[in-house]
């Protein structure tokens, strides 16, 4: 008789416990903001504009960059994401690289190249990861014909170095995007950098 009386103030102390009992937390893991591709490569190759006829280029816009939130969720909530153009990261961290004697594999790859100043491109400065969604495009638009035109002396690869794969394609001009806030959710900070790579071969300069 005992048994069924303690199985019963067992059954009625659970019904209490769950009544008083906050809703159960609906994330479970990490959820982060970040960038889903931390390092698109964009190879623009021209052998029709001379230098006189790159100003007159249209710009163009390149859907190679996403934002994206981790976790796993019930519940997809509407997230704003703020993003701004860094034009001095990567002249940084060649100035930090030339100070130290174990350089980093971001170092090493980024060494021989150069920031994109803003004005060469155009990004919006918040997206919205929708309701129900992951992630959303950050549309970045390229002043085409700045971009090609910009130091040429040292970023422009000729035809046969660029298809020599024995010649590192390490001079690259480089627009550094980040992740500045969020209206939800910390942001991943080894991935809050987003590095589009821009790779010249321009053949009738």
């Amino acid at each position: 008789m005992k048994m069924k009386k303690d199985i019963l103030v067992g059954f009625i102390l659970a019904i209490g416990l769950s009544a008083c009992t906050p809703e159960l937390e609906t994330e479970y893991g990490n959820s982060r903001i970040m960038f889903s591709n931390s390092a698109p490569s964009l190879a623009l190759i021209d052998m029709n504009n001379t230098n006189d006829q790159l100003g007159s280029l249209p710009d163009s816009t390149i859907n190679y960059v996403s934002v994206y939130r981790s976790g796993v969720t019930k519940n997809l909530d509407e997230i704003k994401v703020k993003i701004s153009v860094d034009e001095s990261y990567i002249s940084n961290l060649i100035s930090e690289a030339s100070q130290t004697t174990a350089p980093t594999d971001e170092m090493k790859r980024y060494i021989s190249s150069v920031d994109m100043p803003a004005d060469m491109a155009s990004i919006p400065s918040e997206v919205t990861i929708p309701k129900g969604a992951r992630s959303a495009l950050v549309p970045v638009i390229l002043k085409m014909g700045k971009v090609k035109a910009y130091k040429n002396d040292i970023l422009n690869y000729s035809w046969s170095d660029y298809n020599n794969l024995s010649v590192p394609k390490s001079k690259m001009l480089v627009l550094t995007l980040t992740i500045t806030d969020t209206s939800k959710y910390e942001i991943l900070e080894d991935k809050k950098h987003c590095f589009i790579e821009i790779i010249k071969c321009l053949t009738k300069l």
